[in-house]
């Protein structure tokens, strides 16, 4: 008897789940960052030794031999990192794996194998999509100094600028002052410099602003609202050139999976990304995910699409499998 697991890897959170190819849940659960960009390759490498040794308490196996593991990891599209990751694996006896990047298996479950495009907003960004003659395309992706615009971080780094902006007279008044400074204990709005150069923020702690932002949005902080709404405009933008990219036009149909914890913790981000988006590409129907990530990477490790997939899924209730979302 074989046993599949996935894990669904990124920069603020690592979910992983384990199935009996009889149709049993072997186990699942959801673990910190392992994006080695953020937490090095040591802390790539525990988490996944974490896992390793949940899965053997969770399924009883003591060698790996008949485990089939893919692993859908941000930050491993290079060779140097994906040898790293490699390493890893062997180290920690895992035999048969696929290792791919988190955006294949983010489309892979929410489509359930099938072509199309998803869009990833969580810690990072980007859009990522599949062709229906297996022709595949990226957009965004760079990492948060170069891009991610649309993400977590991109949202709480422009709240902080707009908070230091209305402290200096050169931006409107904002509530996301008081807010930021009661998020960071913090008694001066100068602090926040100090914060960011000096004890240095983190990436994920960074993109957790998001949630002060959407608190301040529901309140009718103008100015919160308005970097909610670009954020969704970026990542339809993301999503259109990866339709154009896959030689789709503007009116061609086509499925644009949304994913991600600022998706999921902000509807005015995926309403400004839903209207944009129509706006540019009539023909893109934009849905929720059928499958999280993790369970993208079952479908891929069993090499499973379409509807046998979702049978399988059905019977061993991964489709109604919930793994916590992050920002």
């Amino acid at each position: 008897m074989s046993i599949y697991v996935g894990i669904d890897g990124g920069g603020s959170k690592t979910s992983w789940v384990a199935v009996f190819d009889d149709g049993r849940l072997g186990g699942n659960g959801v673990l910190g960052p392992s994006n080695m960009h953020s937490v090095g390759q040591a802390g790539m490498a525990a988490v996944l030794r974490t896992i390793v040794d949940k899965v053997r308490e969770a399924t009883h196996v003591q060698t790996f031999d008949w485990v089939n593991i893919c692993l859908g990891l941000s930050g491993v599209d290079r060779f140097q990192e994906r040898t790293v990751v490699e390493g890893v694996l062997k180290e920690l006896g895992v035999k048969r794996y696929r290792l791919e990047t988190d955006a294949a298996i983010a489309l892979a479950g929410a489509t359930a194998g099938e072509p199309g495009v998803v869009v990833i907003a969580g810690t990072g960004s980007l859009a990522y999509g599949v062709g229906s003659g297996g022709k595949k395309a990226k957009s965004g992706g760079w990492g948060y100094l170069l891009g991610d615009e649309g993400s977590g971080y991109y949202i709480g780094r422009m709240a902080i600028s707009a908070a230091l902006k209305a402290h200096d007279w050169r931006g409107p008044k904002t509530q996301l002052t008081e807010l930021l400074l009661k998020h960071f204990a913090l008694e001066r709005v100068e602090a926040m410099y100090q914060l960011t150069y000096h004890r240095g923020l983190t990436r994920v702690e960074v993109a957790a602003v998001t949630r002060v932002v959407v608190q301040a949005a529901l309140e009718g902080d103008v100015v919160s609202q308005l970097i909610l709404d670009e954020a969704g405009n970026e990542l339809a933008v993301s999503a259109a050139a990866v339709r154009a990219q896959l030689g789709l036009k503007s009116t061609d149909p086509g499925i644009v999976a949304t994913v991600g914890g600022v998706f999921e913790k902000s509807s005015r981000v995926r309403e400004a990304f839903i209207s944009r988006l129509t706006d540019r590409c009539p023909g893109a129907k934009v849905i929720w995910p059928e499958f999280q990530p993790a369970v993208g990477a079952i479908s891929l490790a069993m090499e499973l699409k379409g509807a046998a997939f979702r049978a399988f899924a059905e019977k061993s209730g991964l489709n109604k499998l919930n793994l916590a979302a992050r920002v």
